[in-house]
This record gives structure tokens, C-alpha cells and sequence, in this order.
């Protein structure tokens, strides 16, 4: 017989702490909060057929009725929940079974989905969830699984809070081989000086500035969920810039082939309206301050 999962541990184990999470849903649960959209008329409250009020008072136990892990955290840690609102009851043979593997499952896929595409649920089927990770085919079902409302509303800064050394190996070295944000940047350490189309100074200086300001290295002050505000000021889309200034500077046949190999999504075209490169002072570029690798 297979050992029950250690509930009180559930959360804590998967990363969504209290202070990763709690805090950011205390302030998204709410009507007519601003940028986010999330209110209680979002979600659909259902807990399994021996749910007891009485007795069920906290998120983990609401977990272990049957209740989605973020309605369960909303639940008790939204504000204002309606004086009427009421958790609804499953008869007796529609109970959901917890299988808090697929809890686990969830939580790191929508990370994941976060962290490579800036996105709550990832476009496309990454090889990493449903094949190394063996989740198979229903991987984005684990995260829908989450909660009954539309988990691209919740709050998503909490990636950031994620503790990398925490994971295991073949995670870290799939997350750090790419960051939302980062393909443009990271692409420019295999841009070699006989890679520029001649007469393109201004292609090598810019190109050189940037690998010396960002060190090769992915930041949370570059991922869009994250990015700093004085960066955008100063830069606008720093990936449109790097993508006009290749277009421009690097040999064709370099590019398609950095394109064919995937650390390119595509072969760069040019960006008329991000052709300020050749112009564009460095020595505006804010300090970076906090490295994810």
C-alpha cells in the first residue's frame, strides 16, 4: 500500500510557500482589483462529498477534500470572501481522487511554463514536461488542474521566489539553458568576429556592450515578468534592438544556422523601428542586479 502524503509538508515541499504565494492572492483575490482580474465570482469552490466545515480549516486540508490547491489557498487567505458564499459538495460517486503526484506536477509545469515563456500555461508541447519529465500529453490538464478559475490571472511574480538549488539537476540544467526574454541575449555569445558582413563597427561595439553588460548570464531584471521598469525606459524592447543589429551585421548563413540549431527561433529580420542600435549610448544601461544563473 502506497504511504499517504504528508499534507502539512504539501505546499512547502512544491515551493508555493506562504510568503512565495499567500501574500500575492491576499491582494489579487478582490473585486475590481486593478490589473488583475481575479474576483470570487472567478472561481467555482467544490470540495469532496466528506468535506466538513467544522473540521476543514485550513488549505491543506482542503487540498486533501478534493478542493483545486489555489481555490483552497484563496479560500482562507482571499480578502472579503462573500458572507454567502458557499462551498459546494460532490456526491459520494463524483469525489475527485487527490494524487498529489499530480499536484507536484502541476505546480512545477506552470513554473516551468512561467519561466521559459512568460506564460501561464507554455505554447506548444516542451519536450522537457512531457517527455523527460515523463508528464505525457496531458501536462497543461495538471496545471488547469490547479484551480477552477483561469490560472493566466493569478499573480505570477512568484516565480521569482522559486529556490533553483532546490531542484533537481536535469531541471536546473533545463532551466538554465533558457529564460523568457533571454534568446535574443543569450545568442550573442556564439556571434564570432568573423561572423560580422564587412564594414559593421558599430554592430561589434554594440554587440560587445551588451554581452559585457548583461556577463553571459540570465537575469530576473531582464525576464518580462520581472524586468525593471528603468531597463524598459532605457531600452524599449532590448531583444528588437539585438534582432535589427544582427539582421544588419551577421552573415546570413551564420544566422540560419543558429536558427537551424534552435538558439535562434527564427532567422533575424530586420526591425526598422528598433534600429537605434548603431546610436544607442551603453553607458545608459541600468546595473544589473539579480542574477537567475
Amino acid at each position: 500500500m502506497q504511504a499517504a502524503p504528508d499534507w502539512a509538508d504539501l505546499l512547502q515541499e512544491i515551493g508555493i510557500t506562504a510568503a512565495d504565494l499567500y501574500h500575492q492572492i491576499v491582494g489579487a483575490v478582490q473585486r475590481g482589483s486593478g490589473d488583475v482580474n481575479l474576483n470570487w465570482d472567478n472561481f467555482t469552490f467544490e470540495a469532496n462529498s466528506d468535506y466538513n466545515a467544522l473540521v476543514d480549516l485550513d488549505s491543506l486540508a482542503l487540498i486533501k477534500k478534493g478542493v483545486a490547491p489555489l481555490d483552497a489557498i484563496v479560500w482562507f487567505s482571499g480578502q472579503n470572501r462573500p458572507a454567502d458564499l458557499q462551498m459546494a459538495i460532490r456526491n459520494a460517486e463524483e469525489d475527485v481522487e487527490v494524487v498529489v503526484s499530480d499536484i507536484y506536477a502541476g505546480f512545477f509545469a506552470w513554473y516551468f511554463s512561467l519561466y521559459t515563456q512568460a506564460r501561464a500555461t507554455a505554447q506548444g508541447n516542451p519536450n522537457f514536461l512531457t517527455g523527460v519529465l515523463a508528464m505525457g500529453a496531458d501536462w497543461a490538464e495538471k496545471i488547469a488542474n490547479l484551480t477552477s478559475a483561469d490560472i493566466s490571472q493569478f499573480p505570477n511574480t512568484w516565480v521569482k521566489n522559486i529556490d533553483l538549488q532546490g531542484l533537481s539537476a536535469k531541471s536546473q540544467n533545463r532551466l538554465a539553458l533558457g529564460a523568457a526574454g533571454h534568446r535574443y541575449i543569450a545568442c550573442l555569445k556564439y556571434i564570432r568576429p568573423q561572423d560580422f558582413l564587412p564594414n559593421t563597427p558599430a554592430g561589434m561595439d554594440f554587440i560587445a556592450g551588451i554581452r559585457r553588460w548583461t556577463q553571459d548570464r540570465v537575469w530576473w531584471d531582464l525576464h518580462p515578468i520581472t524586468k525593471a521598469g528603468n531597463i524598459i525606459t532605457v531600452t524599449g524592447s532590448i531583444n528588437k534592438l539585438i534582432e535589427d543589429c544582427l539582421a544588419a551585421c551577421i552573415d546570413p548563413a551564420r544566422l540560419a544556422l543558429l536558427s537551424q540549431a534552435r538558439i535562434l527561433h527564427h532567422v533575424p529580420i530586420a526591425v526598422p523601428t528598433h534600429s537605434n542600435w548603431e546610436t544607442f549610448n551603453l553607458a545608459l544601461l541600468p546595473t544589473l542586479a539579480d542574477p537567475i544563473f
